[in-house]
Order: C-alpha cells, then structure tokens, then sequence
C-alpha cells in the first residue's frame, strides 16, 4: 500500500488525536491513543529511491490489570477476521504466538516450516545464518504475540509484514547511496607547499 493512503487511513481511527511522523519521516509514522487500552500503531515504509510502499505495520495494545482482555475474545476476533492460523505455539495460558503465513501473491498458506515462527523476532537467528535469510526471501505474514496470564492478555503485539519488500527496497536504497557517492566530485586536492 502506498504510503500517502496508509497514512489517511491510519488518520481516520481519531479525529482528535493525529498521525506523526516517524525521527526520520521518510521511515514511516504512527498514531498512539492513550486511554483505554493504550493504543499504538507504527508504520514502516521504504526508502527512496523506492516509491514510498508500507513493508510493516505494528499494533500494540496494552490493558490495565483491572480490564484485561480476554484470550478468547482476542482469538476469536482474529479467526474471524483473517481465518485458521498457519503456526502457533503457546508458552503458558498467557503467552501465545499465532502466525498467519501468506505466499507471494496474498493467499494463506495452510502450512508452513516452523521456523518461520522465528521471524517475528528482530534477528531471527544469527545474521546470515539460523532462520534469517528465509524469513527475508519468504516471511509475508501477520503475527499476533500475546502477554498475560490465564485470567486474560495484559497486552498484545500484531505485526502485518512483508521482509522481501524490505529486503528489496534496502537494496535498491544501499545501491543508489553507494552510486551518488560514486559520482560526487571530488574535493580538489591541494598541492603540497614549497619549501
């Protein structure tokens, strides 16, 4: 998705409460709401030369121990909105991961390597080595990590996200730094003084 339209409709979620931009704006933006739950979305998108395109999206919700959300309504949303996940796995009651694997052309995959579960993880496995460079060719997926206990999700990461389209728009971005500074002039070197 371009990311002039992620950015309007991230704006319609409030009318009070506006988008800002990341440090660095080409790198993205987000909209926090406070209250409750505290609401926050992040929005990460490619660098130029690229079009500016949305690679990742993340929200996060967090509860106040008084109000927490229930695990089954939070699953049962998900299966509802977005189908039978492809992996899962589940630490205790509190601490679930769903993973929703999709292949190149947007279709859920019905299964997929374990592995990739590791890509939710911001360095899945040593760079260059472990899970890594299979989550960069194939990781198009929604992942949800929960925390909480069985009374219920204290809080809850979902990230939508394409590592290919990162990995591909970080090339094209290294490739024209490295070739402006190939062809910046050079500073004129002075003639060492005479003596």
């Amino acid at each position: 998705m371009p990311a002039e339209t992620a950015k309007a409709q991230l704006q319609k979620h409030s009318s009070d409460v506006y988008v800002k931009y990341a440090m660095k704006p080409e790198e993205g933006f987000g909209l926090t709401l406070t209250g409750e739950p505290y609401d926050q979305v992040s929005v990460s998108t490619t660098l130029p030369p690229s079009t500016p395109t949305v690679w990742k999206v993340e929200r996060t919700q967090l509860f106040s121990n008084q109000k927490l959300l229930p695990l089954n309504s939070l699953l049962d949303a998900l299966h509802q909105k977005y189908g039978k996940e492809t992996l899962s796995r589940a630490r205790d009651a509190g601490h679930v991961e769903l993973y929703w694997i999709f292949d190149a052309d947007g279709r859920l995959r019905s299964q997929a390597d374990p592995g990739l579960m590791e890509c939710s993880h911001p360095r899945p496995g040593a760079e260059g080595g472990g899970m890594y460079p299979q989550c960069m060719k194939e990781f198009y997926g929604l992942y949800v990590l929960t925390n909480g206990t069985a009374d219920g999700v204290q809080s809850y990461l979902m990230a939508l996200v394409s590592d290919p389209l990162e990995v591909q728009a970080t090339k094209a971005t290294g490739a024209k730094q490295a070739e402006d500074a190939h062809n910046q002039p050079k500073p004129p070197t002075a003639a060492a003084p005479k003596f």
